[in-house]
């Protein structure tokens, strides 16, 4: 499988999907965190890897959301990262805390939303250091 995309941000490398075939295109949210621990360094994870102009054109150009490094056992990164910074879909249902657990972009706007973590998508990974 070949990566539809890959960017490179500052100190960044940004991977929207695997480079090396192991995975498929699409994949749950565990097996994208493990594969970009593995081969890179996480998941991208954190305010200013999520808000940079690079990074937002990315996930805006995308016509699928896309699982960062955001899950939910109380929401917290998956770098251990502890920055409150969120930024919801305004149609957040609070219902669906219990079964949704993982963070995904959302489609046109770059809002997130929660998702179940089983669920196959696309993923962006990064190199380099945490910024």
């Amino acid at each position: 499988v070949e990566c539809l995309l890959s960017v490179s941000v500052s100190l960044l490398s940004l991977f929207l999907c695997p480079v090396e075939g192991e995975l498929q295109l699409f994949t749950t949210w565990q097996k994208a965190q493990s594969y970009c621990r593995e081969k890179h360094t996480d998941l991208i994870s954190g305010t200013k890897q999520l808000q940079d102009e690079e990074v937002k054109k990315l996930m805006n150009s995308s016509d699928r959301s896309a699982y960062f490094g955001l899950f939910r056992d109380n929401w917290r990164w998956s770098d251990g990262n502890s920055s409150s910074f969120r930024h919801w879909n305004n149609e957040f249902n609070s219902q669906q805390e219990n079964s949704h657990r993982c963070a995904a972009t959302g489609v046109g706007g770059g809002r997130w939303k929660t998702d179940t973590c089983n669920l196959d998508k696309p993923f962006i990974c990064y190199d380099g250091e945490f910024l």
